[in-house]
């Protein structure tokens, strides 16, 4: 039990080691990502399109918008980024 105990707590340190680098590689990118309407704390939340769950300052954009973001920090707890207009699709 106390080495299956171990192995899990390395395994969920692994697990956000990897996100937190992962997450990390697109500070400062412009993103495409679906608006989610404001978190617990009324933060407004967003969701890119490879799966990053980011807090966004300023204004609350309408839920279920595609909008451009750019990923400011990530840090263990939450990635932190803007609501930038257009999204990136539309810069193409």
């Amino acid at each position: 039990p106390d080495e299956i105990r171990e192995r899990s707590a390395r395994l969920r340190r692994l697990g956000q080691e990897l996100s937190l680098e992962f997450r990390r590689r697109f500070e400062g990118k412009l993103l495409d990502a679906v608006s989610l309407g404001p978190d617990q704390t009324g933060r407004p939340r967003a969701l890119t399109g490879n799966y990053i769950d980011l807090r966004l300052d300023g204004p609350t954009a309408p839920t279920r918008q595609i909008i451009g973001v750019r990923i400011r920090h990530a840090t263990p707890d939450e990635t932190l980024g803007t609501h930038e207009d257009p999204p990136a699709w539309s810069l193409a």
